[in-house]
C-alpha cells in the first residue's frame, strides 16, 4: 500500500510539474511577443506637389499711352498778327489803306481781337477801329485743308472835315488755309451802318481777305 502511495504522490507531482513548466513557457513566449516593436506601417503614396505661392504673378499689359494732342494755331493761348494795305474808293476819291490787327484765342477757336485801318487819299481824312470775334473749327486741323470760320464784328469810322463818324456791325464766313506759321483766309463779310444812312446805301457787302501770323 505504501509503494501504491507513493507512486500516486510521484504521479501527483511529475503532473504538478510538468503544468508548472507549461505555465512558465507560456509566461515567456507572451512576455517576448510584448518586447518585440510592431511593424512600421506602410508610408501613403506621395501626393501632387501644390503649385507654390511664390511664383512670380504675370505682369499685366501696358495701356496704351493716349495720343498726344495736336498742336494747332487756334489752340486757348495762342495769337495772331496781321497787317496789310490796298485801295478803296470814299466820297468819290481814291484812297490807299494800311492797318494792322491782332487776335488772342481766349479758348480753343474763339478768338477776341481788334484791328485798325487808316486810309490816304484826297478826301477826308478815314480811320477804322474794328473790334471782332471769330471761332475756326479748330478740330478740323489736319483732317481739312481748308478751316471754316464764321465771326461778328463792329465798325467805327472816325471821319474829318467835320463830317459825322459812321458806326456799323457785321459778319463774316470764310476758310483758312494754314502754311507753317501764315494762315491766309478769304471769305466774304456783310455789314450794316447803324448810323445815318440812305436807305438803299444801309448794307455793304465785300471779299474778306486777311493774311496773318501765329505766335
Amino acid at each position: 500500500m505504501a509503494m501504491a502511495t507513493d507512486g500516486s504522490a510521484i504521479s501527483r507531482n511529475t503532473i504538478a510539474m510538468r503544468i508548472v513548466v507549461l505555465a512558465l513557457l507560456v509566461t515567456s513566449t507572451l512576455a517576448r511577443a510584448d518586447e518585440e516593436p510592431a511593424p512600421d506601417p506602410e508610408p501613403d503614396p506621395p501626393s501632387d506637389p501644390e503649385p507654390s505661392s511664390s511664383m512670380p504673378a504675370p505682369e499685366p499689359e501696358p495701356l496704351p499711352e493716349p495720343e498726344p494732342k495736336r498742336v494747332t494755331p487756334f489752340d486757348r493761348g495762342k495769337m495772331n498778327l496781321s497787317i496789310g494795305g490796298g485801295s478803296t474808293s470814299n466820297f468819290g476819291e481814291r484812297y490807299f489803306a494800311i492797318g494792322g490787327g491782332f487776335g488772342y484765342f481766349i479758348l480753343d477757336g474763339l478768338e477776341l481781337g481788334i484791328s485798325a485801318v487808316h486810309q490816304f487819299g484826297d478826301g477826308p481824312s478815314i480811320s477804322q477801329v474794328q473790334p471782332r470775334v471769330r471761332y475756326v473749327a479748330q478740330p478740323l486741323v489736319g483732317k481739312f485743308p481748308l478751316i471754316p470760320y464764321v465771326g461778328v464784328f463792329y465798325n467805327h469810322w472816325f471821319v474829318g472835315d467835320d463830317i459825322p463818324d459812321v458806326d456799323a456791325i457785321g459778319t463774316r464766313v470764310g476758310l483758312l488755309y494754314i502754311s507753317g506759321r501764315l494762315l491766309l483766309g478769304l471769305g466774304i463779310a456783310a455789314e450794316r451802318t447803324v448810323s445815318e444812312c440812305p436807305d438803299d446805301e444801309c448794307w455793304n457787302y465785300y471779299p474778306d481777305f486777311t493774311i496773318s501770323l501765329s505766335l
